[in-house]
């Protein structure tokens, strides 16, 4: 089975189309949408409970303000890493959505993976 996967993938090497039917959902939907699996996230409330409080001086009148500043400033430096990854995820799809040549060897790739884990199972003892 892994065989043919890797052998259709492998002479399939044609152009990628992507299908925008899909794109219904506005902006302010994806933004509500994610804000709320973030703060809905126990993992990120038990990083600020556990990890920020040690950077708090002990002897200090205001910890509320305290922990609002750190956990401010961690959230505009993480919104900046992901407006980062966003715009390079942009870039990295516009260049492999209409390249065809790296579009082939995206392909080819993944065939030879198809191949690698088929012969992987072939010999394996179990």
């Amino acid at each position: 089975m892994s065989a043919q996967l890797a052998w259709n993938m492998w002479k399939g090497a044609g152009a990628f189309a992507l299908d925008d039917s899909k794109r219904t959902e506005s902006m302010l939907k994806v933004s509500i949408k994610g804000f709320l699996i973030n703060i809905l996230n126990p993992k990120l409330s038990l990083f600020f409970l556990a990890f920020l409080p040690q950077f708090i001086p002990q002897n200090t009148n205001t910890p509320l303000l305290g922990m609002l500043l750190l956990g401010g400033v961690f959230m505009a430096l993480t919104l900046l890493v992901f407006i980062g990854y966003g715009l390079l995820a942009n870039k990295v799809s516009r260049y492999v959505v209409s390249s065809p040549e790296a579009m082939k060897y995206i392909q080819r790739t993944f065939s030879a993976s198809f191949a690698m884990q088929g012969t992987r199972l072939a010999f394996s003892e179990h």
